[in-house]
């Protein structure tokens, strides 16, 4: 791995187009330095995570989804974890309580992007310059 960003955010279609917008970036750059480093572009590998959640559910559920099956499935409305709140002889989910961190990554994702090469053998020193003109260059798109 020669770069990465990886980040938490907002769940939200938003955050997926400007992680796209950074991909374009990069893999623009792989040709460039597929070239400066001499070492075939087919050895140059962009993975990425378009908003992986980390729960199945959001802290924060639309009215329509009680509603809608399609929207939220039931069963996992049933499955997330409930816990007593505060002074309350009821439970409540977990992700909906503000206090809890389990609010916070309810509704949150990781979004990432990795840029991989295989090195030739006769390359392998390369790997740290590789990784450090690569950050140089991000920092300057910025």
């Amino acid at each position: 791995m020669v770069f990465k960003i990886e980040y938490l955010d907002a769940r939200h279609p938003s955050k997926i187009r400007e992680l796209n917008f950074k991909k374009e970036v990069i893999e623009k750059e792989i040709q460039d330095l597929a070239e400066r480093f001499e070492i075939d572009k087919s050895l140059w590998y962009l993975w990425e995570k378009k908003g992986q959640v980390l729960t199945s559910v959001g802290a924060m559920i639309p009215i329509d989804a009680f509603f809608e099956k399609s929207q939220v499935d039931e069963e996992e409305l049933a499955q997330s974890v409930h816990v007593l709140g505060r002074g309350a002889g009821q439970s409540h989910p977990i992700v909906g309580l503000n206090y809890s961190l389990m609010s916070f990554l309810a509704n949150s994702a990781l979004y990432a992007l990795r840029l991989y090469v295989l090195l030739p053998p006769d390359k392998e020193d390369l790997a740290e310059e590789i990784q450090s003109y690569i950050e140089q260059l991000w920092a300057s798109l910025h």
